[in-house]
């Protein structure tokens, strides 16, 4: 069935990250334990018996997504390619499916696959439909959402929604949407990560604390 192969398949790669992706001084972020794996193993249970009916592969799109952001998104580029090396291996291996034909095109298709629930208009809980995501449609709702709080907030955000940054926002929405989860944002000063964050709270209604560093 396909909660045995998405069990199977999880557990394999799981298996080869804790032996082979060690954390190290400069990667100290690669702590994988069951909390990683079951936390695939959950966000595949939030795809809808209708989502399912409508496109009975949309379950391998799903389940390379939840891998690519409980690992993909800790790992540097060279990392992130063995993970994908791993992911096409594992399809027809454990769910006997055309690699190809699900991802025609390999490398743009793993890096601009997102799901969210984005499209619903109780679009803040994971009980919605958790569908693959539509670009245009998030950079549409993200300007009208932006619009909002420039109204009512003292302070405006200047947002460009490019690429990148839309990429980001529907992971920091995945994570809002989902209980019990949590994210820590690494990069340069300057790079967007407090706005984004700033702006993903607002749309999802959550309060915002930002602790002040003295």
């Amino acid at each position: 069935t396909a909660i045995t192969q998405i069990v199977t398949a999880t557990l394999g790669i799981y298996t080869s990250v804790r032996k082979i992706l060690k954390p190290t001084l400069t990667k100290c972020h690669y702590m994988f334990d069951l909390c990683s794996y079951s936390k695939v193993i959950k966000a595949c249970t939030f795809l809808k018996k209708e989502s399912y009916d409508a496109n009975k592969k949309i379950y391998l799109k799903l389940w390379v997504h939840e891998m690519m952001r409980v690992f993909g998104d800790r790992f540097d580029n060279a990392d992130l390619q063995w993970l994908m090396k791993q992911l096409k291996e594992a399809i027809p291996q454990h769910f006997g499916e055309d690699f190809d034909e699900i991802f025609p095109n390999t490398d743009m298709s793993f890096l601009n696959l997102f799901f969210g629930t984005l499209h619903e208009k109780n679009h803040h809980t994971i009980l919605g439909h958790y569908e693959e995501i539509n670009f245009q449609y998030i950079k549409d709702l993200c300007l009208q959402l932006l619009n909002d709080w420039n109204q009512v907030k003292k302070i405006n955000l200047n947002l460009i929604f490019f690429d990148y940054a839309l990429e980001m926002l529907a992971r920091l929405f995945r994570i809002l949407a989902m209980p019990t989860t949590n994210a820590l944002l690494l990069g340069l000063a300057g790079c967007g990560r407090q706005s984004l964050t700033k702006l993903s709270s607002f749309i999802f209604k959550h309060e915002l604390h930002q602790p002040i560093i003295t």
